[in-house]
């Protein structure tokens, strides 16, 4: 990262004859959080409310053409709402997908793996 000491001052740029303030201190400290990690209980319940047969038709299915993009961010949200009830960390609905996301690409790498391998890679879906 640029030299983020010389930045936390206030720092004024002209433009069209205003000058501009910019806080950096502040600008830097939102982009260096975090989530907190997902535990085990998180993924499974989320695994379970996605692997229900009617979430998994409208969401990835037979049903997923006819589902419009409404009904899709309400049945994401009612996902949401299931895994946030575990009561650990409160997440979002774009955290949510992007768990699910990063789920199924461990479980096929390591379907990958086992294929290439011979044997299952039991560590990498942590």
């Amino acid at each position: 990262m640029y030299h983020v000491n010389r930045l936390k001052s206030n720092f004024h740029h002209l433009q069209g004859g205003k000058a501009l303030f910019y806080n950096f201190s502040t600008i830097f400290s939102m982009e260096n959080k975090r989530a907190a990690n997902w535990s085990e209980l998180e993924k499974e319940e989320l695994i379970k409310q996605i692997n229900t047969a009617d979430n998994y038709d409208k969401l990835y299915g037979k049903l997923k053409r006819s589902t419009t993009q409404q009904d899709k961010k309400a049945l994401w949200k009612e996902i949401t709402d299931a895994v946030n009830m575990i009561g650990f960390h409160q997440r979002t609905c774009k955290e949510i997908r992007k768990q699910h996301s990063n789920l199924k690409r461990l479980a096929r790498k390591n379907i990958t793996t086992r294929f290439q391998t011979g044997r299952w890679d039991t560590t990498r879906i942590q």
